[in-house]
């Protein structure tokens, strides 16, 4: 499948209008952490946030930013700067450019902000949970970028240095924040002791995390998987439901009620070749874009 295509059944679409996190005034409820009303936004329709996590190339992550304005989408971009994409950013001709990326997908409309794995940083290297968070945002915003949130990093180095053969949820990213996590405990892993909570999103200029925010479906790709599907507010990370063959037409027509809010994440690394381009970074690593990760979508739908 194109990518091209999702965002012509976007467009097709009357009652759905993508949205930016950043637009969105948040409030704690018993729904959930961040909440919201999402009728508030004066118009009829259901919202879609896009979202898209940037764990290996941010030049893809342009390329498909170019795509969506070019439908008229406003999307919401999470660049990781350590683990699987430190590759762009230890260097400083390279930081350089792929800031430059980020910077041209924010000119396009779009909203970016962080993708963080500092519980994977920490157990990889000691280092402490707030530099992780606080180094990455000081680059960005020092560049000039507005970041205004953040969503949590599955990294595979967190299960592996802990030792689990599925990955572990109390060690998920998000437990990082008091906002989103309500229980301090301590745990044990590559001999090394982290209590979880230990930050808060408003000492970092932060007003959201993503999984946390309010939602009444789910969508992803992860894996280059089309697609898997969640309901309400449950958590990916912890509901998995394979639905191959599973049709996001289907998906995004069938409302599951009024002024229904959808997050739909779409990795732009899987898609690379439907956006144009003939080789694209992965794990720092310079692949073809005939390489079988790109083709996972074109076997799905």
């Amino acid at each position: 499948m194109d990518y091209q295509k999702v965002c012509e059944i976007i467009t097709k679409i009357p009652d759905v209008m993508p949205r930016r996190f950043k637009d969105v005034q948040f409030h704690k409820s018993e729904r959930c952490p961040m909440d919201f009303d999402p009728c508030s936004f004066g118009d009829d329709k259901r919202t879609l946030f896009l979202r898209h996590d940037i764990d290996h190339d941010p030049f893809a992550a342009l390329e498909m930013a170019k795509v969506e304005a070019s439908f008229g989408i406003k999307a919401n971009y999470y660049f990781l700067t350590n683990d699987t994409s430190i590759f762009h950013y230890e260097n400083p001709d390279r930081r350089e450019k792929a800031l430059t990326a980020i910077a041209e997908v924010e000119a396009l409309g779009h909203e970016v902000a962080l993708h963080y794995d500092c519980i994977g940083e920490y157990l990889a290297t000691g280092k402490p949970l707030a530099e992780s968070i606080e180094e990455p945002l000081q680059m960005l915003r020092d560049f000039g970028l507005s970041i205004e949130g953040c969503v949590a990093h599955g990294a595979s180095r967190v299960r592996i240095l802990a030792g689990e053969e599925t990955f572990p949820l109390h060690l998920c990213n998000y437990q990082t924040w008091n906002e989103t996590n309500p229980d301090s405990k301590t745990f044990h892993a590559n001999d090394r002791d982290l209590t979880l909570p230990g930050l808060s999103l408003d000492d970092f200029g932060l007003k959201y995390e993503c999984y946390f925010t309010r939602k009444d479906r789910y969508m992803s790709d992860s894996g280059g998987l089309l697609w898997r599907f969640w309901e309400g507010q449950e958590q990916p990370f912890e509901q998995i439901r394979e639905v191959p063959g599973g049709s996001f037409n289907d998906w995004i027509q069938s409302p599951s009620g009024d002024f229904e809010v959808m997050q739909m994440l779409v990795h732009p690394v899987w898609w690379v070749k439907s956006l144009g381009m003939d080789e694209f970074y992965y794990y720092g690593t310079v692949k073809d874009s005939s390489h079988e990760y790109t083709q996972r979508v074109y076997r799905t739908w």
